[in-house]
């Protein structure tokens, strides 16, 4: 099992093949026929950020942040923070 396909079945708390193609919505057999190649689809990492918001980097390399934040989710917290009201609390 390659690196990458162990940090998405840690991540995701899963130990079978086929838990992790019922969480991609996939069939068992492209599961085992990745991990033989040690290649993930593009779709799966697709998947992974945007069900569980997984950095496709990160699952590939191991390297950046864990969790990719949706655009819009960033946008409102910056929005928060420039707020004259907002104060950090030190």
């Amino acid at each position: 099992m390659t690196a990458a396909f162990e940090r998405i079945m840690a991540e995701l708390g899963i130990v079978t093949q086929t838990q992790l193609s019922k969480e991609l919505g996939i069939n068992q057999a492209s599961v085992s026929i990745a991990k033989r190649s040690g290649d993930i689809p593009p779709r799966w990492l697709l998947t992974l950020l945007r069900k569980y918001h997984l950095n496709p980097d990160w699952v590939m390399t191991g390297l950046g942040p864990k969790f990719s934040v949706p655009a819009d989710y960033a946008e409102a917290e910056v929005q928060t923070i420039r707020r004259p009201d907002f104060h950090l609390g030190f």
